[in-house]
C-alpha cells in the first residue's frame, strides 16, 4: 500500500497541528530516488582512528552524550563551521556514499549521536535496547517507517558487549509485520578504533546476554552515525553555536581511516547455544524475537553467523512463547514423577 508512489500522509505536529508530507518508498522499502553505487552489506575496518587523537575523541563525545541525535546537511554551506564531530559524521557520510552521486544534497545528510555504558553495571543496564534506526518524530506524527538507507557504528573502546545484527524488518506502516525468515545474523565486538556498516533496515542492539563483567574501569564509547539520502528525519536538527560551546565541542578534525579492512569470520550455529529472547512491536511489546547467539567472548571479532533451517530466529507473540513455558514445565514435571 505504501510502496512504489509518493504518497502523502497525515498527522499531528507537536503543537497539535495537522502536518503533510510525501514519502517515496521503493518496493525494497527503502527511500526511493537514489541511484546504484550505495554498498548495503555489512562490512567492517579496524584502526581508523589513530591512537593519538582518540583519548581527545571519546572526552569530546562524552561532553555531548545528551541522548539525542543531530544533524549535518550534505550542502552545509563553507561559512557555517563545524565542530570535530560534524565533521567525522560527515567523513563517514562521505565515505558511504562514494560512488553514489545520484541523490538530492537539500534532503540528505548525517544523523549522529553518542552511546556511553559505564563499567561495573548490571547487564540488563549495559545493554542497549534492540530497535530499527528510524525517522522517530515520522512514526510519532504518522504511524510511518523510514530507515536510514546505511547505519554505522565507531567504537572508541575495546570494552563491552557485542553489536547484534539481525535482518528483520519492518513494514511501512508502523508496529506491522510481513513473516519472514531470517537465516544469519552479525556480532560485532568492540575494538577501539573499529568501523562497522550495515544496512539501515535492520534490527540491531547491544544484548544483555552477551555482556560480561569484569574489572575494566574502561566506559563502551561508541559514535554513531545514520546515512540519510532523500529524506530529513523530522525531529532532528543542527546543533546550534551555543550548544557547542556549551558541551565544549572543539573544531579540530579527527582523521578517519578506512584503508584497514577487518576479517568478518564465519560460524554455523549449533542447538547447544543459548537462546535469547528479544521483546518488540511498540510501547505493548508484544513480539518477541527469539534468537541463539554463541556463548563466546571475542574481542574486536566479527562473526557472521549462519542458522541451521530447523533453528532459524522466529518471532513469536508473548502469549504463545508464555504458552510454551508453561508446557516445558509440564513436561518437565510429568519426567519426574
Amino acid at each position: 500500500e505504501y510502496m512504489g508512489a509518493d504518497r502523502r500522509y497525515f498527522g499531528m505536529s507537536d503543537d497539535e497541528e495537522e502536518i503533510e508530507l510525501a514519502v517515496s518508498l521503493n518496493e525494497e522499502g527503502r527511500v526511493s530516488g537514489v541511484g546504484g553505487g550505495l554498498d548495503y552489506s555489512f562490512r567492517s575496518w579496524q584502526n581508523t582512528i589513530s591512537t593519538d587523537k582518540m583519548e581527545r575523541l571519546i572526552q569530546q563525545c562524552r561532553n555531548c552524550f545528551v541522548e539525542e541525535s543531530f544533524w549535518v546537511p550534505a550542502n552545509a554551506p563553507k561559512e557555517r563551521k563545524l565542530c570535530g564531530l560534524e565533521k567525522l559524521a560527515m567523513a563517514i557520510f562521505k565515505q558511504h556514499t562514494n560512488g553514489c552521486s545520484d541523490w538530492d544534497p537539500n534532503l540528505s545528510g548525517a544523523e549522529w549521536w553518542v552511546q556511553l555504558r559505564q563499567p561495573h553495571l548490571t547487564s540488563a543496564k549495559h545493554a542497549i535496547n534492540f530497535h530499527w534506526d528510524k525517522d522517530e518524530d515520522l512514526v510519532d506524527h504518522c504511524e510511518i517507517n523510514v530507515h536510514p538507507h546505511i547505519s554505522t557504528v565507531t567504537y572508541l573502546t575495546s570494552t563491552g558487549a557485542p553489536t547484534a545484527v539481525v535482518p528483520f524488518r519492518t513494514q511501512p506502516q508502523y508496529n506491522k509485520f510481513k513473516k519472514q525468515t531470517v537465516s544469519d545474523a552479525i556480532l560485532s565486538w568492540p575494538s577501539a578504533g573499529k568501523h562497522i556498516r550495515f544496512d539501515g533496515r535492520f534490527f540491531h542492539g547491544v544484548p544483555s546476554d552477551l555482556y560480561r563483567a569484569n574489572d575494566d574501569s574502561e566506559w563502551r564509547v561508541t559514535f554513531l552515525v545514520n546515512v540519510w539520502l532523500n529524506h530529513k528525519p523530522l525531529g532532528v536538527d543542527e546543533i546550534l553555536p551555543e550548544t557547542i560551546k556549551q558541551f565544549g565541542l572543539l573544531p579540530d578534525v579527527v582523521p578517519i581511516n578506512f584503508s584497514t579492512p577487518s576479517e568478518i569470520r564465519e560460524m554455523k550455529s549449533t542447538t547447544d547455544w543459548k537462546e535469547s529472547r528479544i521483546p518488540f512491536g511498540g510501547l505493548s511489546r508484544d513480539l518477541v524475537l527469539t534468537i541463539r547467539f554463541p556463548g563466546i567472548e571475542a574481542p574486536g571479532t566479527s562473526l557472521h553467523i549462519t542458522y541451521d533451517p530447523e533453528d532459524t530466529p522466529k518471532v513469536l507473540k508473548r502469549k504463545l512463547l508464555l504458552r510454551r513455558f508453561v508446557r516445558f514445565l509440564q513436561q518437565k514435571r510429568l519426567k519426574t514423577e
